[in-house]
């Protein structure tokens, strides 16, 4: 959805259980856009999951906004700094703004990690898991590392590396829906 800045963006399952990832800017205007698209164009009650990325204010700064206009079930996230995460000296700033999303109400919180799988609603019939949502990293931790000796990709031979993100944006969540055949990253 059009949260100019950060992201948010919403997926509807087959089962119609609803995952919303970041939740835009505070101010109002982030959370009003993300109701009417939840509750008037996709018919939502709620929204059974969201996921937070990271502690910059374009990512979580609608959601307590957001749970005053429609249920939010389950929060998964890294856990809450309690310091700026992006080292400013004056923590003062970040704690003020991210004290409605501490307080904010929601059916549970979790802290999420590499590997960990959001149980979803199945398809009828389904054997086996369909549709699955899989963490692949958070908090500078991943699900898979490089294993020694692998062999190099040419077509990535000659890459710059870029300089070390200090900010937030390096611990953010990394999310892997499949279903079926279908992979969204």
């Amino acid at each position: 959805m059009d949260v100019e800045g950060g992201g948010a963006t919403l997926i509807v399952t087959p089962e119609n259980e609803a995952v919303l990832i970041d939740t835009g800017n505070p101010g109002g205007r982030d959370a009003k856009r993300i109701h009417h698209v939840a509750a008037e164009v996709a018919g939502l009650k709620q929204i059974d999951h969201v996921i937070l990325t990271h502690y910059h204010s374009d990512h979580f700064g609608g959601a307590a906004e957001l749970a005053q206009l429609i249920p939010l079930g389950i929060l998964h996230d890294n856990g809450v700094p309690d310091h700026d995460p992006d080292g400013n000296p004056d923590p003062a700033p970040f704690l003020r703004q991210i004290k409605p999303y501490q307080e904010m109400k929601v059916a549970g919180r979790v802290l999420i990690k590499p590997d960990d799988v959001i149980a979803l609603k199945q398809p009828p019939g389904a054997d086996v898991p369909h549709l699955k949502l899989r963490c692949l990293a958070a908090k500078q931790s991943f699900t898979q590392q490089i294993p020694k000796g692998s062999a190099t990709n040419s077509p990535c031979a000659d890459a710059v590396q870029k300089r070390k993100d200090t900010s937030d944006n390096a611990n953010s969540v990394v999310m892997l829906l499949e279903y079926r055949g279908f992979r969204f990253f």
